[in-house]
C-alpha cells in the first residue's frame, strides 16, 4: 500500500501527479488528529502540524484530517472518486471552479448514505493546475479497539466508475432476469414431476440470483439498513460484515450445499455409489456447518482474520466441486444414465465456480472479477436447459420404446383374452355335457336302483317259494309216515318238489333283471372261464351281488355250508378271481 505525505505550514510538499491510468493510489498525503478545528481553518490555518510520512495510521477511536495535493497535467477538469481507508465515516471537501466554492461528499459503513460500494465519493480534479483535497475521517464509533488502523486513498477516474457502475448492474440484472425465467421454469417441471433433483437446482439458482447481486455490493445500495459487525486486525486492517457480506455468505453456502444435494439426487449416487456418497454428504456438511458458525461469529462480531476464513471458506469450495465432479465421472464410467447429461450441463458452471475458488484463494478479490458470477450461472443455466432437452429427447425415445412395448403388450392380452374367451367357452361347453352325463348318470342311477329294487323282489319271491316248497315237503314227510302204503307216490312228490324249486322260469326272470343292473356280466364270464356249469354262473351272479352264506342257501335251499364248499371249488376252478361274500 503506497500512501503519499506532504509537508505542512508552508513547506514544500511532494503532489500526486495524475496519470493516465484509470486507478492510481496518492502515495502522498499529510494527517493531523483533529481538535474540533472547522473546516475554514484547516482550509486557512498553514500553522496547524500535518504530519507528513509512508504508511501513516491512526488512532482507532480518533478523529483525522488528510491533506491530499493532486497536479491535474490536463488542461481539462477530471471527475474522479476517491476511495478512502478506513471505510467508517469519512467526509471528503474539494473545490468546484464551476460553482466557485468547496463541495462536500460523505461516504462511509457509518453513514446513512445509500452507496454500493462504501469509502468512495466523487470530487473534481481542476485541469492545468495543483488540487488539494481535504478528507475528514471520523473513527471515534471504533474507541472500543485498541492500536491503530491504516489508512489508504485511491484514486479513479469517475468515466472508468461510471461505465464500471453501468456494467456491474447491467451484467446483474441481466444474470438475474434470465436466471430468473430458467428458474420459474423448472420450477414448473419440479411441480409436474416432484422430483428433487429439480428443488435442489432451484435452490442453486435462488442462491446464484442472491450471490450476483452480492458480487456487485448490491444490497447495500438496494436495502438502505445499515446494520453491520466491524473489528480490526492486530495488522491494523479494518473488517466489516454487513447485509451484503451476509448474503454473499448465505448464498455461497446454499449455492454449494444445493449443487451437492442435486449432484446426490440427480446421480443417485446412494443407489448407484453409496460409499462415495456417504463421503461427499458427511465432508458437505462440515463445511457447512463450520461456515455457518463463522458467519454467525462474523453477525455478532466476533470476527476473526477474514482473508484466513476467506481462504477456508474457497479450499472447501473447490474440494466440494471436486467430489462433484468425481461423483460423476465415476457414476459415467458405471453406466449411470443420468451421469452423461449432468456432465454435460455442469462441466462449464462447475468451472467458472472452481476458477472464483481458486481466485479468492490467492488473491483478495476485485472490481474486475464481478463477471464471473454472472458467468457461471448463466452458462450453467444455459447448458442445463441444453441437457435437459436432450434429456427430454431421450426420455420421449424410450417412451415411445415403451409405447411399442405396451402395444405390443396390449396385443398380446388382447390374445390372451381371446384364447381365455375360447376356453371359457369350452369349459362352459364341457360343464354343458358334464351336466348332460350327471343328468343321464341320475336317470341310469334310477333305472339302477328299479331294477336293483325288481331284482331284490324277485330274489325275495324265490326265497319265499322255496321256503313254501320246503314247508310242503316237510308236511308230505310227515303224512308219509301216517301213509306207508303211499310212500312212492309221496317220494314222487316230494322229488319233484325238490326240482321245481326253482323253475327255468325264474331263472330266466332273475338273469334278465341281473343283467339289466350288470350288463353282459354273464357272457364275460363264460368268455373268461367256458367250463362253468349254469349252476356255477348262477353262484357266482350271487356272490357278485355280495349276498351272504345264508341268503344264497335259502335261494338255492341248500344248507349254508353247502354254499361255503361250493364256493371254495368255485374258486379254485376260477383261480382264485372269485369275490363275493361267504357269510
Amino acid at each position: 500500500m503506497y500512501i503519499l505525505c506532504i509537508t505542512a505550514g508552508g513547506v514544500a510538499q511532494p503532489v500526486n501527479v495524475l496519470s493516465d491510468s484509470n486507478d492510481q493510489y496518492l502515495r502522498h498525503y499529510s494527517l493531523l488528529p483533529d481538535s474540533n478545528y472547522s473546516f475554514e481553518r484547516i482550509l486557512n490555518d498553514t500553522t496547524l502540524p500535518f504530519t507528513t510520512g509512508n504508511k501513516l495510521t491512526c488512532h482507532a477511536g480518533g478523529v483525522y484530517w488528510v491533506k491530499i495535493h493532486i497536479n491535474n497535467p490536463s488542461q481539462y477538469a477530471l471527475k474522479c472518486a476517491l476511495f478512502t481507508l478506513p471505510l467508517f465515516d469519512n467526509t471528503i471537501y474539494y473545490y468546484d471552479q464551476d460553482a466557485r466554492g468547496w463541495v462536500q461528499n460523505r461516504t462511509g459503513v457509518f453513514t446513512p448514505v445509500r452507496a454500493r460500494l462504501y469509502g468512495m465519493a466523487d470530487c473534481i480534479i481542476q485541469g492545468g493546475a495543483d488540487n488539494t483535497l481535504y478528507v475528514r475521517m471520523n473513527n471515534s464509533r471504533l474507541g472500543k479497539f485498541s492500536g491503530f488502523v491504516n489508512t489508504a486513498f485511491l484514486l479513479r477516474k469517475g468515466a472508468y466508475v461510471q461505465q464500471w457502475e453501468q456494467l456491474n448492474w447491467t451484467i446483474c440484472l441481466a444474470t438475474v432476469l434470465l436466471v430468473l425465467i430458467f428458474l420459474l421454469y423448472n420450477a414448473v417441471i419440479f411441480y409436474h414431476t416432484r422430483d428433487r433433483a429439480y428443488l435442489y437446482y432451484l435452490l442453486i439458482q435462488l442462491g446464484g440470483i442472491i450471490y450476483s447481486v452480492a458480487a456487485i455490493r448490491g444490497f447495500c445500495y438496494l436495502i438502505p439498513w445499515q446494520g453491520f459487525t466491524h473489528w480490526i486486525s492486530p495488522a491494523g486492517d479494518f473488517y466489516y460484515f454487513n447485509l451484503n457480506t451476509f448474503c454473499n455468505r448465505i448464498s455461497t453456502l446454499i449455492i454449494m450445499v444445493g449443487y451437492v444435494q442435486f449432484a446426490r439426487n440427480y446421480l443417485q449416487t446412494r443407489l448407484h455409489l453409496p460409499g462415495l456418497d456417504k463421503w461427499v454428504k458427511w465432508i458437505t456438511m462440515i463445511w457447512a456447518v463450520v461456515d455457518f458458525v463463522h458467519t454467525l461469529r462474523n453477525c455478532l462480531g466476533s470476527g476473526m482474520n477474514d482473508r484466513i476464513e476467506i481462504r477456508a471458506t474457497n479450499i472447501g469450495i473447490v474440494v466440494l466441486v471436486l467430489l462433484i465432479l468425481a461423483m460423476a465421472i465415476v457414476a459415467k464410467r458405471r453406466d449411470v444414465y443420468a451421469a452423461r447429461y449432468f456432465l454435460w450441463a455442469n462441466l462449464g458452471s462447475l468451472g467458472f465456480i472452481l476458477a472464483i475458488a481458486v481466485y479468492y484463494i490467492f488473491n483478495n478479490g476485485g472490481i474486475h472479477k464481478v463477471w464471473l458470477p454472472g458467468a457461471a450461472l448463466v452458462m450453467q443455466a444455459l447448458m442445463f436447459a441444453m441437457a435437459l432437452v436432450a434429456r427430454l429427447r431421450q426420455t420421449k425415445q424410450q417412451l415411445a420404446e415403451k409405447q411399442s412395448e405396451a402395444e405390443q403388450l396390449k396385443a398380446d392380452i388382447e390374445q390372451l383374452e381371446q384364447q381365455q374367451q375360447q376356453l371359457t367357452a369350452e369349459h362352459q361347453q364341457i360343464e354343458a355335457a358334464m351336466q348332460q352325463e350327471k343328468n343321464r348318470n341320475a336317470v341310469l342311477e334310477d333305472k339302477l336302483a328299479a331294477n336293483n329294487r325288481q331284482l331284490a323282489s324277485a330274489s325275495l319271491y324265490i326265497v319265499q317259494k322255496n321256503e313254501l316248497l320246503t314247508q310242503l315237503k316237510t308236511n308230505i314227510k310227515i303224512l308219509g309216515k301216517k301213509l306207508p302204503h303211499g310212500s312212492k307216490e309221496l317220494d314222487s312228490i316230494e322229488n319233484n318238489l325238490q326240482s321245481s324249486q326253482f323253475l327255468d322260469n325264474d331263472r330266466e326272470k332273475f338273469k334278465l333283471h341281473f343283467e339289466q343292473v350288470h350288463p353282459r356280466f354273464f357272457d364275460d364270464l363264460k368268455a373268461k372261464y367256458p367250463g362253468l356249469t349254469q349252476n356255477e354262473t348262477r353262484l357266482c351272479a350271487y356272490f357278485h351281488m355280495n349276498l351272504g352264506t345264508k341268503e344264497i342257501a335259502g335261494l338255492l335251499n341248500i344248507d349254508p355250508a353247502s354254499v361255503r364248499r361250493a364256493k371254495t371249488r368255485l374258486n379254485k376252478k376260477m383261480k382264485g378271481a372269485l369275490t363275493g361274500s361267504v357269510g
